[in-house]
């Protein structure tokens, strides 16, 4: 099961910065938007870290 997950855990997750991190979540910002994502959120929640992981290839935190 999936759990929250910060900005830094998911680009550390995925081996970018989190200023590409960031960059990536704009091509995405729709869609996380429509999951209950508000800009600037600190956490994300566990669907959230669902998503970014799939569509990126990123190994889920345990």
């Amino acid at each position: 099961m999936a759990r929250s997950s910060t900005r830094q855990e998911l680009a550390d997750a995925a081996g970018v910065s989190v200023k590409t991190f960031n960059k990536w979540l704009e091509l995405i910002e729709k869609e996380l938007i429509e999951m209950g994502y508000q800009k600037g959120q600190r956490l994300f929640t566990p669907k959230q870290t669902v998503f970014i992981c799939d569509h990126f290839d990123i190994e889920r935190p345990p």
